[in-house]
């Protein structure tokens, strides 16, 4: 610095420290934020001390099954170091079929509220946080295929009540799985299968559920029979059908052998290559014959009055 000139200093701690002392030329000026130097005429010797502030803290307590989460984490260090003038968010989560039933503020309640924030602590500060169990729990039913479930969609009800699930397939379709979900310590359990029955009942119901029911098509069966100079073969290979599908048969002889008719149900339809079941919703009996055709030999005949004549014969076997 110049000779009789003057010099300012300012003393900034860092956050969460505080100036202690400050020495000039090695005599205590207390704790001062900034001293001047004016008319300048020696050289000054400054010592500046900081040092960490005195901490305060905020003690938090719960209850019930839910969790208080710091910083987004639910594990933290418990009482909360605070720096004075430090703001603190908490966040409060329920579990699933849980709800949060009061928060007290150093002994005073402010309601169920999911957050808080202590802005500009000054003090230490206490909170508690109460989670409930639900008293009413949701009963959620899907369906895959085609029927009815009833109830359906989200429905609630009271705790330790039984909830009857109705499960009817539409014409031509059956129940084939009923799986069960419900919340077991704050989470889904895995889905389980139940007997795939028309009625199902949750008994004191206790948590919430999903009910998942699949209808599945029935199958129905054309019964196909045929005797020996030929094969019925259908479209799939099988002879199996969903309810309402369609299913083709085709009818090969084997050589030297032709169909002789074809019976569906009793009802003989003639002797078609191919048969059609269309819109099948019922079982059905499909009957094919086979038999050999004739051989046709011609032979020369002496007629009475001596002249030959040629004469077709049809030969069946």
């Amino acid at each position: 610095h110049i000779r009789g000139t003057d010099a300012t200093y300012i003393f900034r701690p860092d956050i969460g420290y505080e100036v202690e002392d400050v020495l000039i030329d090695n005599v205590s000026q207390g704790n001062i934020t900034s001293y001047t130097f004016t008319n300048i005429q020696n050289n000054h010797n400054i010592k500046v001390k900081f040092k960490v502030k005195e901490q305060l803290s905020v003690t938090v307590t719960q209850s019930g099954s839910g969790s208080v989460s710091y910083k987004g984490s639910s594990t933290f260090e418990n009482p909360i170091k605070v720096i004075p003038n430090e703001d603190i968010k908490l966040s409060f989560t329920p579990q699933l079929d849980s709800s949060i039933e009061d928060v007290i503020l150093n002994g005073v309640s402010i309601g169920n509220i999911n957050e808080y924030t202590f802005s500009n602590v000054s003090q230490n500060q206490t909170i508690e946080v109460k989670f409930k169990t639900n008293s009413k729990f949701n009963v959620e039913t899907r369906v895959i295929g085609n029927g009815f479930v009833f109830p359906f969609g989200t429905t609630s009800h009271n705790a330790s009540s039984d909830v009857l699930i109705n499960a009817t397939p539409a014409k031509g379709w059956s129940i084939k799985d009923i799986s069960i979900s419900y919340i077991e310590n704050g989470k889904w359990t895995t889905s389980i299968s139940v007997p795939p029955l028309q009625n199902y009942t949750i008994k004191a119901i206790k948590a919430s559920h999903i009910v998942l029911v699949e209808f599945i098509k029935d199958e129905l069966t054309i019964n196909v029979t045929s005797n020996t100079g030929g094969e019925v073969i259908s479209d799939d290979g099988t002879n199996k059908v969903s309810y309402g599908g369609r299913k083709t048969f085709v009818f090969t002889p084997d050589i030297n052998h032709e169909i002789d008719y074809v019976v569906v149900d009793g009802v003989t339809i003639g002797n078609p290559s191919t048969y059609t079941f269309d819109n099948v919703r019922k079982d059905y009996n499909l009957k094919v014959a086979f038999k050999p055709k004739p051989h046709e030999i011609y032979a020369s005949i002496i007629s009475g009055n001596g002249r030959p004549q040629l004469v077709r014969l049809l030969l069946h076997a």
